[in-house]
């Protein structure tokens, strides 16, 4: 990926009008009014009315949209290297998915799209997806992560206003450079955000905004946004963060993983 973010917009009211008089206002008839005066029974009303009214008004109120972005996981790949299904490779006692997964529900990502390729039925039994995750299957994985970028971005919901696209061979992943990444991409013009980590490695994940989604067609063959890093630089915001977050080719790669805890 870099193998490959999503504005909401909500119009505020504009209601004055240039050089004319206030005109006094009337008090409501459909709100009794509080005063020292008023009665017992009319106090205990308006207290009852206005505990009414903020719970209506808590129930009303649209809810969290995880950091503000979903979470595209791409785990269509054909695993030729690998010789199984890669996704579901153990380590330390889950599948590789889940551990992306999991990264990212710590993180605070609420909203997910996860792209899977041929084996999507044995995935869905093995793996625990959040609620409410939409999958996408990619009928045609060998022709690259290009095609599971363009139908992970064709899937994200209008309310985003970024994604994280994470790589689901990257079992390494952690939700603070989730967190870091996505803080990073709410202060930055910049629409694409992606790590370099100290310990080397592929700039994975990437936060991309909402502007810059209609990239994804222009992608080809094995690269995610990837290529578009390289071609556009000033698109980029890099973030330097610590660690490393290897990919999972080969059984070879998963033993060192194994070994390495």
């Amino acid at each position: 990926m870099c193998r490959r973010t999503i504005s909401t917009g909500f119009a505020g009211r504009s209601g004055s009008i240039s050089g004319a008089e206030p005109r006094p206002r009337r008090p409501s008839r459909s709100w009794p009014r509080c005063s020292p005066r008023a009665t017992a029974a009319r106090d205990v009303r308006c207290v009852t009315r206005r505990a009414r009214s903020r719970r209506s008004s808590e129930v009303a109120r649209p809810p969290a949209l995880g950091s503000g972005g979903a979470a595209v996981i791409l785990a269509a790949g054909t695993a030729s290297r690998f010789g199984s299904v890669k996704a579901l490779a153990p380590l330390h006692g889950k599948p590789l998915l889940q551990h992306v997964i999991d990264a990212a529900t710590e993180a605070g990502i609420t909203s997910f799209v996860v792209v899977l390729g041929s084996a999507a039925e044995q995935v869905r039994a093995a793996v625990q997806l959040p609620g409410g995750t939409r999958v996408v299957i990619n009928h045609t994985p060998e022709t690259g992560l290009s095609g599971s970028v363009r139908l992970g971005v064709e899937a994200l919901d209008d309310r985003f206003e970024r994604a994280v696209m994470l790589l689901g061979d990257q079992p390494s992943i952690r939700a603070d450079v989730i967190r870091t990444l996505l803080a990073e991409a709410a202060e930055t013009d910049r629409p694409i955000v992606a790590p370099r980590y100290r310990g080397g490695g592929g700039p994975n994940p990437v936060v991309i905004g909402r502007s810059v989604w209609p990239l994804a067609r222009e992608l080809a063959g094995d690269r995610g946004f990837g290529a578009v890093l390289d071609r556009r630089p000033g698109l980029v915001h890099v973030v330097p963060v610590g660690g490393e977050n290897p990919d999972v080719d080969t059984p070879a790669d998963l033993a060192a993983l194994e070994e390495a805890r």
